[in-house]
């Protein structure tokens, strides 16, 4: 099992019938805040899952959670138990599954580098990096 695709948008959904996603404000990796604690209203990991053939018929654990600086957790992780079929009409090619997971009013207590992690079984997949950063105050014009 891979990740073949991991990216952060403001909010994503998937078209059930032909697992086409939909995705607003994506492909970012900083959140400027102009004070912390911080908190942001929405935030949404799109991610693809790539199944080999072996991998299929049997059932799997998706974890996804996410870590601040500190290698704290600053949200309940998100658990999927999951069995992926195999594809009769193609039994040699791998399967995929479109992730999309939305995280509503996460708090971020200090600036520094964040990372939402999906692991499989345990394993970790793939690390997707966010950036929390304090903006700087305008400067003040003199006239």
């Amino acid at each position: 099992m891979r990740v073949t695709y991991a990216l952060l948008a403001d909010s994503a959904t998937v078209d059930p019938a032909t697992a086409k996603l939909n995705i607003i404000g994506g492909g970012f990796d900083t959140i400027w805040g102009p004070a912390f604690p911080a908190r942001h209203p929405s935030l949404t990991l799109i991610a693809r899952l790539e199944i080999a053939p072996t991998e299929c018929d049997y059932e799997h654990i998706l974890r996804i959670e996410g870590l601040g600086p500190d290698g704290q957790a600053i949200m309940e992780p998100q658990v999927i138990q999951f069995t992926p079929q195999r594809n009769l009409a193609e039994p040699g090619r791998p399967g995929t599954i479109p992730i999309v997971a939305t995280f509503q009013n996460l708090v971020f207590l200090v600036p520094g580098d964040y990372g939402l992690h999906i692991l499989a079984d345990n394993n970790l997949l793939v690390d997707v990096p966010l950036f929390l950063r304090q903006q700087a105050e305008a400067p003040e014009l003199n006239v």
